[in-house]
């Protein structure tokens, strides 16, 4: 993320930029030419054809799941016999879930489900028919409820380029099953990981599973982890997937499917994170950086530390990472400074 702190002088005219920009620690977007590592070939997936604006694709011929992707987020709808069921609906897509859906089956959409209450990931429910059943957990319900009493500051989805959603009219439960048709989806309650509540969703014939921010296929997270709602949950809700029978995940982002050993690569990810980020805390030297940035102005000499601290650790992660996870010269220092505020409040 920028570094929206450091400035060229202050009182005592110290100059920041006498600290030597580490070479992998930071992307510069603001050069004339933006460049980073290239990007291992297995984050890859099946590209999109921007003249249609989105793939969809069978996760398992013959099952009846499928998957929809721009290249950025990802949805999944089911045909059952009696209609289909859409999990999410991300705004970035308009109307293609219902121009992807509309192109494999004549079936109805009878039901949508919210992985979680995230507006990037179901702000687009404008696209479906009013009246169709809306299945949540309970405090995905009662937090989209909230969003929308009119009593924020901001309008509920409108910044991603979506609309208010239908409020839920059914609520799940940890480990409750549910048959539609032909298909049967069994939920699974991931905690405060990412979110206020997040689901996995699971068919558990076909052993595919939906969870939505936990994992960027073949990427390292998004900045400062996705905006993790809690790091030891986010941390836990890998092994919480694990221990789920599926072999295919749709995970919400990226262009291709996940693995299982995605799952576990991105957790081995985080814990290096975490453990590079505390042996950074525990070895920068705050007052080397008082030295640099002075005293006179106690935001910029925090800020140079904070800085020296998450520069050290992202080095080291992204040495070890940048060959086998895109992005990691992109958001590694991002998330570097996400678990390092997690260890000094918590």
């Amino acid at each position: 993320m920028p570094n929206l702190f450091r400035h060229r002088h202050f009182a005592g005219s110290i100059l920041l930029a006498l600290l030597p920009l580490a070479a992998t620690a930071q992307i510069d977007t603001r050069a004339a030419t933006v460049t980073a590592a290239e990007v291992p070939a297995a984050a890859y997936g099946t590209p999109v054809d921007y003249n249609i604006g989105y793939l969809v694709g069978e996760v398992k011929p013959g099952t009846g799941v499928w998957w929809v992707t721009e290249g950025s987020h990802q949805a999944m709808f089911v045909t059952t016999g009696e209609g289909v069921v859409v999990v999410d609906a991300p705004p970035i897509f308009g109307d293609k879930i219902a121009k992807a859906i509309a192109s494999v089956t004549d079936e109805p959409v009878t039901h949508l489900i919210y992985s979680h209450p995230h507006a990037d990931h179901i702000a687009g429910a404008w696209q479906f028919p009013e009246g169709i059943e809306i299945v949540a957990t309970s405090e995905s319900a009662e937090h989209i409820t909230e969003l929308q009493s009119g009593e924020r500051f901001g309008p509920f989805g409108t910044f991603v380029g979506g609309k208010p959603v239908p409020a839920v009219t059914r609520t799940i439960a940890d480990g409750e099953s549910l048959t539609i048709g032909s298909q049967t989806f069994s939920f699974h309650e991931l905690g405060k990981a990412h979110s206020h509540s997040d689901l996995a969703v699971l068919l558990p014939d076909h052993r595919i599973a939906m969870a939505v921010d936990i994992v960027w296929a073949g990427w390292i997270p998004f900045e400062r982890l996705g905006h993790a709602e809690d790091i030891s949950s986010y941390l836990a809700a890998h092994d919480a997937l694990l221990a789920l029978d599926w072999d295919v995940m749709v995970g919400g982002h990226v262009g291709r499917l996940a693995t299982r050993d995605d799952v576990a690569t991105n957790k081995e990810y985080v814990t290096d994170l975490i453990t590079a980020t505390m042996a950074a805390l525990q070895s920068v030297s705050y007052q080397s950086a008082a030295e640099r940035a002075g005293y006179a102005n106690p935001f910029l000499t925090t800020e140079t530390y904070f800085d020296d601290v998450a520069r050290t650790a992202s080095a080291e992660v992204e040495a070890k990472w940048v060959t086998r996870l895109g992005g990691a010269d992109v958001w590694t220092y991002s998330n570097v400074r996400a678990v390092m505020m997690w260890l000094r409040l918590n």
